[in-house]
């Protein structure tokens, strides 16, 4: 049994569909990333794993659990961040934090070794005894990742987890992130608009546009799918006439001169060792290798307009 398991989900707002027909598998200590533009249905799938709203069509099973029948039981298991996540402004940072970790029964000694972590990876030290109120918007936003990942949750599900954060802190927590399942097991559901982010620290992304799934993969597969892989050879001497040489090398699609070497499009993964053998045998002075893959951006804003298009039944 997965972490996450969503069979034919659909859910509608009235008569206007908001999902329809998702399937959605999420093993345990994976850290997943579900992408999509404003308004695609992330939130709604959020809500619904955590059983703040009912699907009107389709199974949902959270930690082997049904939300719409054991709600409270997959939140307290859970830990979650929704973008409209809120503290409670009369309350200071650790006060915040306290009365968090006494509704999910943490011991004193617990509490304070996970909270003086959260406080130090997030940035909001020195903070302790500060009125919410008193946060800015940015400090706000860490205090209530810090509430969602105080329990050591089995279900992290994070919207937009870094917003309000700067470089060096969403470097942290991300670094917090990967440690948390790495050694403890726990899943991570994240959604964002930063890819990058994603790039570097999930398994796995599923992309959805207009209510339905357009693409889940592993990161590597889904950039290996939109284009074929290059190669930068960067030279201090290239031969005259080598590209049409080094074009026949099998393997090879296309060889361009650049201002700085060579650019290789391969049919493949091809065959790069036999790629470089051929360009040394040639007297290319080699400096530099550098491989190039479609980043998770291009592959995402290439499914969005390839599913807008087939929408609107025209040709990509």
């Amino acid at each position: 049994m997965g972490a996450i398991e969503l069979t034919g989900i659909s859910f509608h707002y009235d008569a206007v569909p908001v999902l329809e027909g998702m399937d959605l598998h999420i093993a345990r200590g994976e850290r997943f990333a579900l992408l999509g533009p404003n308004g695609a249905g992330k939130t709604t799938t959020i809500r619904l794993l955590l059983g703040l709203l009912r699907p009107s069509a389709g199974s949902v099973s959270v930690l082997g659990l049904d939300p719409t029948t054991a709600g409270a039981e997959v939140r307290s298991r859970s830990g979650a961040l929704l973008e409209s996540a809120g503290s409670y402004e009369a309350l200071s940072v650790i006060e915040n934090l306290r009365f968090h970790a006494d509704l999910f029964g943490m011991t004193e000694a617990r509490f304070r070794s996970r909270a003086s972590e959260l406080i130090q990876t997030l940035g909001l030290a020195g903070l302790e005894d500060r009125g919410a109120s008193h946060l800015s918007l940015g400090q706000k936003r860490r205090l209530t990742l810090a509430r969602a990942l105080l329990h050591e949750p089995e279900l992290l599900i994070l919207d937009e987890p870094t917003n309000g954060l700067d470089p060096i802190a969403a470097r942290e927590l991300y670094r917090l992130l990967i440690r948390m399942t790495d050694q403890d097991g726990s899943t991570l559901l994240v959604t964002t608009h930063n890819l990058a982010e994603v790039e570097s620290v999930c398994h796995r992304a599923a992309i959805i546009h207009h209510g339905s799934l357009v693409a889940c993969d592993t990161i590597g597969a889904l950039t290996d799918e939109l284009s074929r892989p290059t190669l930068d050879l960067i030279c201090d001497a290239v031969p005259d006439g080598y590209e049409t040489a080094l074009a026949s090398v099998s393997g090879v699609a296309s060889v361009t001169r650049t201002e700085l070497g060579l650019n290789i499009e391969l049919t493949s993964d091809g065959p790069i060792n036999a790629i470089l053998a051929h360009a040394m045998d040639a007297g290319v002075g080699l400096l530099e290798v550098r491989r190039h893959r479609a980043s998770l951006t291009e592959v995402y804003l290439d499914r969005i307009a390839s599913d807008a298009a087939a929408a609107r039944g025209s040709p990509t």
